[in-house]
């Protein structure tokens, strides 16, 4: 997977939100994912945060 700059990524099962955070330089892409486990999808979305401190633009949300 080689997305440029910009592009989306979706994982309609993110779980721990591994596959997203692969996908290139977070902070120049749009992470989206769901989760349908609660407590998978907050440690999916602590994964989001702690690579860019903070500086990524995603967007998981409970199924």
């Amino acid at each position: 997977m080689e997305p440029k700059e910009g592009m989306s990524i979706c994982d309609w099962a993110s779980c721990s939100g591994g596959l997203l955070l692969h996908g290139g330089d977070v902070r120049q892409l749009f992470l989206h994912g769901q989760e349908s486990n609660v407590a998978t999808y907050n440690i999916s979305r602590i994964n989001m945060i702690l690579p860019a401190c903070g500086r990524t633009r995603s967007s998981t949300s409970p199924r």
